[in-house]
This record gives structure tokens, C-alpha cells and sequence, in this order.
């Protein structure tokens, strides 16, 4: 799913198109698995898995998975780390965020205790020092490839870890702890999956849809 039919169609527009290659057949047994490119923001973690929960009542085996690039280029790329999003029940706080790394000369001295700014297994064993590993006095870039290893490793689990809270706090036991707009969108995916007249559903609700994930221009 991509392009208009993926994330960036919004929610509407993916549950539309896929109710109709529900209906289609197209996920019938040995048609188990439904890859989304592109994406990797919490919110959508929860959609997809309400959406898998509801393509499982036709095909148990239905898997779905996603995609993403951002890490890789952040990391890779721009010297950047991800910061893990909060989550709860702030719609603000459910985004994951990034830091530039400061490549100052000083951050290169293994003497220096200075530790990596974001948290994660691998960040919480880090020092800048391994990070910045070029002391040169003049120096146009002071980040090595093992840098942005570093960097990659550590943004991919937040970007993971991220997805298991927000999937836990929406599907675990007890009250979900997300943000409402969230909660109703879920609401309506569960229901659009258990009607036969779910465009006559998806019509009615599209605005909460919208609000929850609109088409991306």
C-alpha cells in the first residue's frame, strides 16, 4: 500500500481501499501478508494493528507490516538522533523527535564525560566521545561511519520501541491511554470491519477519520 492507497491517502482513503480488496478477496487464505510503505509514526502503528485485527476476522494468518527510511537517512545521513515520543494522551506528544548532534572538538576527547543526549540500550552506553571521534583543530565534519552506525541503531529502536508502547497503551489491558481523536479512530476501523455497509459507515465518520490522520497533500 502506497501513494493515495497508503498513509499518506489518509485514513479514509486506506480503509476504503482496503474494506474493497477485502471484499475482493484479495485477502483470502494464502494472500497473508499487507506491507505499508513509508511509514513509521506511532499513530499509525495503532491504525495498522486495528487494521490487521480487523483483516484477521477473514484471514487469521493476515500479517501487516511497514517501512520507513527516516532513521537510516537521519542517522546516516544528517548526523541526527531520534528522541522518543512521550505518548499518552497529548496527540502533541506522539511524534518521535530529533536532535543534531554537536560536533564540537571537545565532545572528541575520551577524557571528556559528556554522555549521549538521547535514550536507548545503545545511548545509554554511549559517550559523545564515540560519537565525535575526529580531535582535529580544523575539521569540517567530526563524525566517522561507526558514528552514524551508532546513530541509526539508536534511532531504529526508539522508532520500534516506540510503535510496542503505543500498540500496548491502545491494546492492553485496561484504559487506553492515548489520545481521544486516536481512540475514536480505532473505534471506527473496528466497526468499518464488522458491517457489511461500511462505506455508508466510513461516509458518516469521515471527519473523525480526517481529524485523526488526514490525506497528506
Amino acid at each position: 500500500m502506497a501513494g493515495n492507497a497508503g498513509w499518506r491517502g489518509g485514513l479514509f482513503n486506506m480503509l476504503k481501499f482496503l474494506l474493497t480488496m477485502r471484499d475482493d478477496d484479495a485477502f483470502s487464505a494464502g494472500q497473508d501478508w499487507l506491507h505499508v510503505l513509508g511509514v513509521s509514526q506511532p499513530k499509525w502503528d495503532v491504525f495498522l494493528t486495528a487494521m490487521q485485527r480487523g483483516l484477521r476476522k477473514t484471514n487469521e494468518r493476515l500479517q501487516v507490516s511497514c517501512d520507513s527510511a527516516t532513521a537510516f537517512d537521519m542517522g546516516g545521513r544528517f548526523d541526527r538522533y531520534a528522541v522518543s515520543p512521550a505518548l499518552g494522551s497529548d496527540a502533541r506528544d506522539w511524534s518521535v523527535g530529533f536532535g543534531q548532534i554537536e560536533q564540537l572538538r571537545s565532545h572528541s576527547d575520551p577524557a571528556n564525560p559528556k554522555p549521549f543526549p538521547a535514550a536507548s540500550p545503545l545511548g545509554n552506553q554511549l559517550m559523545m566521545h564515540h560519537i565525535v571521534v575526529d580531535d582535529s583543530a580544523v575539521a569540517g565534519r567530526r563524525l566517522d561511519t561507526i558514528s552514524n552506525m551508532f546513530l541509526i541503531n539508536h534511532s531504529l529502536w526508539v522508532y520500534l520501541d516506540a510503535g510496542r508502547r503505543a500498540n500496548a497503551a491502545a491494546f492492553g489491558t485496561g484504559k487506553r491511554d492515548i489520545p481521544a481523536v486516536y481512540a475514536a479512530a480505532i473505534d471506527i476501523i473496528e466497526a468499518a470491519f464488522s458491517v457489511e455497509q461500511w462505506a455508508t459507515l466510513l461516509a458518516a465518520q469521515r471527519a473523525a477519520l480526517d481529524a485523526a490522520a488526514p490525506l497528506k497533500q
